[in-house]
């Protein structure tokens, strides 16, 4: 799109590019703290030089104003509390908005002013007081446009910044009924806030159009009298006809964004269970659910994208034609002489109304698009807090955690008897507890007995009523059974906020077995770690997670189940080394019978009730207990195995562990490569959508030129017509292009459409086609930024950017080649200012494209951020740590907004520039006409024509470089659509596999080796093993010993570097990865479960009938788990709600979960990764009893540490170092 730099110039050998930036960083950031309304943004010159020097920008050039984002945030805090008043009654706020709007005011009635001004020049030329005065006037009115475009943009990154860290802060704060998803937050932090920032830029139009337009109307009433009159109230019936459509275009933004955040929602929930996805060949179900609200966003999006390009703008187009039009007829009929003398200023006045018309129709349009934002905005800032903690004492000094009749359930699901159907409505009753202060109390109970429930309630992620019904007396921690880990280090993860202490620090990674672990660790704990753990195992998650209540030194540690995921050793350790010898409150859930008389309370939960509480040698008496073999315990394998690695993880050898493999986001450097232009419109609908689209654009040009032409003719009445033949056709004229810009809108939003369809789509593929190693080396908000913020670019930015280019285009065309038929020797007067504005234009362009491209992955982290507080709210809270997360989001966010304003910055530079340069052609006319160089005739053309062709030539440069600045999403996404896809995802890649395959179900590695990436030594070395059909072979191991890296090598999630692997003597290599996991049932120790029905989840293929999936849980048990009330139908049970993740389940019984649907699904080889680590003991009999009688011809894969689950099996093997050992 842009000319080379050819000229001979080379910036880089003139430029010091490291004093520059540092020269460039100082001088901007004291502009941006002391002189942010400055007009100049002159400093910006040096930083784009540095640009256009490397072409690129890094983020450490960016400014860092001290008014940043925690600078605003006690404004933020008055926002969250929902004290507007006392906002906007801030000179923060008040100021630039008062100011903006005096500036408007100036503005407007410069721009009004000067065509009169024009015309007393035109008559008396030589008067220099009227010369003067119009440069005056066109000066003023430039500068106070521009003055104000330049405060309004401060204020909108201001307000922007402010909403932005008001809901960060209310997302931390969020009680356990609060609504709010993650898609919403993500919506609102994206989109919401674009529409906001774009709303506050044009904030004065709603009340300066009318104001200009007024003014203009006075001046036509004097030329035309009231046939002029008539002429507005047409235009005012036009731009009243608008106002249903606006309240569709509302509705239908309403539905987009709701839909988007449905959209969201889905893919956050996706992408942070990929793994499981994967295993269970979910692909194709999830992305045709994601695909399917899409849909629904994408009819939305028709809708409103049809409302503004065909309705608006024809509509607005056709205004200044129609109103002069009928002001005309009205002149015409009243006998009164159209000449030359009325006709073109009249047509100088209705042309100038076109502007603040056609503002004021967009400005109702904003006010009723920001309406869906503003309400999204405020229903989030209603939600319910989380109560503050007690910060005193009860009476009784010796409790420190006091229920009283509560009732505990999770958010989102009924707590009253107003639903049928109970199992939805799963909650602990009218709970009366006292913890004792400084004593360990162990919570036992069942799988599915409101453990977790009860420790969820007590730190609010689940809802208590009545209100303030569970207190907490003092500072807590928080061990989850699914720890949460945050992106960063392992000593950030343990710390969490808190100062460093290397003997406290010491002790603790001593306690919690950490320090064997570190040493595998490039970095020891300072290696970096991806977000929810995803490059560690389950066992360095569980006691990363127990390091960081331990180092939080809470008066209340409450620990969900701490050693489910490690082994005999490591728990016995934590146990009696840690856990057992910490002075604070300590409250442990566990279905570990044999730690009950360890403890110095005990409260026994069933189906949602206390049902015993007290020391040990009363509890354990209890009928509870009567008959059982739990007092025994669970056996533990006599091997001593360390924690088990719950994910993919490489050797303790391994030079290179996954836990640093976080990749930077990739940026385009350079001009767009012009091949992505072809990309998209190829995605638009190819040759025969471009022809289409060229031949319509055509047209247009060719209405505006007749439409130009038509008045002269009629003016000079060439035709020798009469009046109302000339009449008619200039409404046929008129007609005709608002119709041909209609057909353009029409053709663009249906390629718009449709290339945001194909690209979703494609996106979507790709990723869900890519292997693991993209997922663990990249934040989950970096793509949930493209999946965001670019759509949304695709979706509205880039067919805005398209359309202002077509229309530019065509103004452009149609005034060179008018211009061209009447004064061809003016257009060399309007090349000089051509070659300058072109130049300005072509400089502003090179940085604007590079900011862009850093705004966007600037705002990655922001992402990151906010999907991690969601993750983490719960834990924050405990551990009061939501200053530090408040700390993490302000430094991310003042960066993001900080290259917003480096944004804004630029495009007050370039627009000052180019309308300084049509101001000194003005003025320089002016001199020339008063020095009698220039003819009034001749200096009138000059300034009517080259003025409003420069104008067009600017307008067009600007859609021009705007596009190119847009097609940074399509960059963006491209990357995305340009992911390899292995081949191993193609339907069949070397052979025809039988649909009956594998019929036996035999497993043979051979020589396998596997080499994770990142990592310089293998994590399976020549491995070997023959399983026959229908064997059952245990696994076991120390962590990092390659048990899960067999299977993930079984199941394609790592390439084979050597060896091969066959099922029923077929090479895995020679199938493709779909038939490859449809072959085999993986059943992982986190279930993978999403938000919908029982009856979803159990059979997301929808292939299977009520009665088999009610067998199917009958088959492990469940309605033993579930049934809380007689005379519930069984059918009904399939309708229980379930959470994202299975939250409002315990483990127990998401685990049954999953083990229905392999009942379901009888695969030919069933894989179990620690499936029952974090079940009682109870549970796992039904597990195993289970998997011995509905799997008795199926071949089983099963890596474990428990002896249950191993005990029945044919054979054992031990792993160790990546090895076969026995």
């Amino acid at each position: 799109m842009f000319p080379s730099r050819s000229n001979g110039y080379n910036p880089v050998e003139e430029i010091d590019l490291e004093d520059l930036h540092a020269d460039g960083r100082r001088r901007v950031s004291e502009n941006l703290a002391t002189r942010e309304y400055d007009l100049r943004q002159s400093w910006l010159t040096t930083l784009m030089r540095a640009i256009r020097a490397v072409d690129y920008l890094d983020e450490s050039q960016l400014p860092q104003s001290s008014k940043n984002a925690a600078y605003y945030t006690p404004l933020a805090e008055s926002v969250r509390r929902r004290e507007l008043g006392r906002v906007l009654r801030h000179p923060e706020i008040l100021v630039p908005l008062v100011l903006s709007g005096v500036l408007e005011a100036v503005a407007c009635l410069s721009t009004v002013a000067a065509p009169l001004l024009l015309q007393r020049v035109l008559r008396e030329p030589s008067d220099p007081g009227h010369l003067l005065a119009l440069f005056g006037i066109s000066l003023l009115a430039a500068v106070a446009g521009r003055s104000k475009d330049q405060i309004c943009r401060v204020l909108a990154v201001r307000v922007s910044s402010i909403l932005q860290l008001a809901l960060f802060r209310k997302c931390l704060r969020f009680s356990g009924r609060a609504t709010c998803t993650e898609g919403r937050l993500v919506s609102c932090s994206t989109t919401d806030m674009m529409l906001l920032r774009n709303y506050i830029l044009k904030i004065h139009d709603i009340w300066s159009s009318p104001l200009q337009l007024i003014l203009i109307v006075l001046l036509v009433l004097r030329l035309l009298g009231l046939s002029g009159l008539l002429g507005y109230i047409v235009m005012a019936s036009l731009l009243l006809s608008q106002t249903q459509a606006n309240a569709k275009v509302a509705s239908a933004m309403e539905k987009y964004l709701g839909y988007d955040e449905r959209r969201i929602t889905m893919l956050s929930q996706a992408f942070q269970r990929i793994k499981g996805i994967k295993l269970l060949q979910l692909e194709s179900i999830i992305t045709k659910k994601i695909a399917d609200i899409r849909e629904l966003q994408l009819v939305a999006l028709t809708r409103r994208l049809r409302l503004v390009f065909c309705f608006f703008i024809s509509v607005n187009q056709m205004i200044p034609g129609l109103t002069a039009l009928v002001s005309f007829i009205s002149y015409w009929a009243n006998h009164q002489a159209l000449n030359a003398e009325v006709i073109f200023p009249a047509l100088t006045l209705f042309e100038l109304s076109h502007s603040p018309a056609s503002k004021l129709s967009l400005a109702v349009t904003r006010q009723f698009s920001i309406l869906p934002s503003v309400f999204r905005v405020r229903d989030i800032l209603r939600q319910e807090e989380v109560y503050e903690q007690s910060s005193g004492r009860p009476d009784d000094i010796d409790i420190a955690i006091n229920l009283d009749k509560a009732t505990i359930s999770y958010p989102g699901l009924a707590t009253n008897s107003d639903i049928a159907n109970e199992y939805s409505a799963f909650r602990l009753d009218a709970l009366t507890l006292q913890i004792p202060r400084g004593r360990l109390t162990g919570i036992y109970g069942a799988s599915g007995a409101g453990k977790s429930t009860l420790i969820k309630g007590i730190v609010g992620e689940c809802v208590a009523q009545p209100p303030l019904s569970v207190k907490v007396y003092g500072s807590c921690a928080l061990g989850r059974q699914d720890p949460w880990i945050m992106q960063g280090t392992v000593r950030d993860n343990i710390l969490l906020g808190q100062p460093y202490e290397e003997l406290r620090y010491r002790q603790v990674l001593r306690d919690c077995c950490l320090e064997d672990d570190l040493d595998t660790f490039p970095g020891s704990d300072q290696a970096l770690v991806a977000s929810n753990g995803a490059t560690l195992s389950g066992g360095q998650r569980a006691r990363i997670s127990l390091a960081r209540a331990l180092y939080s030194q809470a008066e209340i540690v409450l620990l969900d189940d701490p050693l489910s995921a490690v082994d005999t050793r490591v728990g016995q350790s934590l146990w009696n080394d840690c856990i057992r010898k910490l002075s604070q409150t300590v409250i442990v859930a566990t279905h570990q019978v044999d730690l009950l008389p360890q403890c110095d309370n005990i409260v026994v939960l069933d189906k949602g009730r206390i049902i015993a509480q007290g020391p040990p040698d009363q509890v354990l008496k209890h009928s509870f207990f009567d008959g059982s073999t739990l007092l025994n315990g669970p056996k533990e394998l006599s091997t001593p195995i360390h924690d088990q690695a719950q994910s993919v993880s490489p050797a303790p050898n391994t030079t290179n562990s996954k836990a640093v493999a976080l990749g930077e986001e990739v940026r385009v450097r350079g001009s767009v490569d012009r091949a992505l232009y072809g990309v998209y419109l190829r995605y638009s609908g190819g040759y025969p959508y471009i022809a289409a689209l060229s031949a319509i654009f055509c047209l247009t040009v060719g209405t505006r030129i007749l439409g130009n032409l038509w008045l002269a003719w009629w003016v000079r009445d060439t035709l020798n017509w009469a009046q109302r033949l000339y009449m008619s056709g200039y409404i046929g004229v008129m007609l005709s292009q608002a119709v041909f810009v209609a057909l353009v809108g029409v053709y663009l939003v249906s390629g718009s459409v449709q290339a945001s369809r194909h690209i979703h789509e494609g996106v979507l593929a790709r990723l869900f086609n890519a292997d693991m190693d993209l997922f663990d080396r990249q934040p989950l908000g970096r793509i949930t930024n493209r999946l965001s913020v670019d759509i949304e670019g695709i979706d509205f930015r880039l067919i805005n950017a398209a359309d202002g280019l077509l229309l530019a285009a065509s103004s452009l065309l149609a005034s060179t080649i008018v211009l061209a038929m009447s004064s061809p020797y003016l257009i060399l007067a309007i090349l000089p200012i051509g070659y300058i504005t072109s130049r300005i234009q072509l400089l502003y362009g090179v940085s604007a494209r590079e900011v862009r491209r850093l705004c966007s992955v600037l705002d990655s982290p922001v992402l990151t951020v906010i999907n991690e507080a969601m993750c983490a709210r719960a834990s924050l809270q405990a551990y009061s740590a939501i200053e530090l997360f408040e700390e993490r989001h302000r430094a991310v966010l003042s960066k993001a907004m900080a290259g917003i304003s480096v944004r804004y910055a630029l495009e007050t530079w370039v627009t000052v520039r180019v309308e300084l340069v049509s101001v000194l052609l003005l003025g320089a006319t002016c001199a020339l006409c008063g020095l009698g160089v220039l003819t009034t005739v001749q200096a009138g053309l000059t300034l009517s024509l080259s003025i409003t062709l420069a104008k067009h030539l600017d307008t067009f440069l600007w859609s021009l470089i705007n596009l190119d600045v847009e097609m940074n999403s399509m960059e963006r996404l491209n990357q995305y659509l340009m992911l390899p896809a292995p081949e191993r995802y193609s339907p069949s890649i070397g052979r025809e596999i039988a649909p009956s395959w594998p019929e036996s179900g035999s497993v043979t590695f051979s020589g396998v080796g596997v080499t994770y990436a990142q990592a310089s030594q293998p994590s399976l070395h020549a491995f070997d093993l023959v399983v026959p059909a229908g064997a059952k072979v245990g696994i076991v191991g120390r962590s990092g010993s390659g048990k899960s890296t067999i299977i993930a090598a079984l199941t394609g999630l790592v390439p084979l570097i050597a060896g091969t692997i066959q099922i029923d003597n077929v090479d895995l290599a020679t199938v493709s990865l779909r038939q490859r996991r449809q072959a085999v049932h993986v059943l992982a120790q986190d279930a993978v479960l999403f938000e919908g029905t029982l009856r979803e989840n159990l059979d997301p293929s929808q292939c299977s009938n009520d009665v088999d999936m009610l067998g199917a849980l009958s088959a492990v048990a469940w309605h033993q788990l579930e049934v809380q009330s007689d005379g519930v139908d069984r059918e009904s049970v399939l309708d229980q709600q379930i959470l994202a993740g299975g939250t409002n389940l315990s483990a127990g019984q998401a685990q049954l979960v999953a083990l229905a649907r392999a009942v379901l699904v009888r695969p030919r080889i069933l894989v179990l990764d620690e499936a029952t680590a974090n079940v009682d003991q109870s549970t796992d009999e039904r597990i195993q009893r289970t998997l011995q009688q509905s799997f008795r011809h199926s071949t089983i894969l099963c890596v474990a540490h428990r002896a249950t689950s191993v005990s029945w099996m044919d054979r054992v093997i031990t792993m160790a170092d990546g090895r076969k050992v026995g």
